[in-house]
């Protein structure tokens, strides 16, 4: 549901949402899964609503793996 809330915002609003904060948690729960197929789509996706660099929207020490 917050990605799709993201979707609708306009792009200045989404880069500094806590959506890097949601595309985190979904890769924890594709990673313990052990989905990678899974964490593809979540990468690939944050990339298109945020940028390559969503990571680093992050706290220190909370960028994924």
């Amino acid at each position: 549901l917050a990605i799709r809330a993201t979707e609708k915002m306009d792009d200045d609003l989404r880069v500094n949402s806590t959506l890097p904060y949601v595309g985190q948690g979904l890769l924890r729960i594709a990673e313990k899964s052990n989905d990678t197929d899974g964490a593809k789509i979540v990468e690939q996706h944050m990339v298109e609503l945020i940028g390559p660099d969503w990571k680093s929207k992050l706290e220190p020490g909370d960028v994924p793996a």
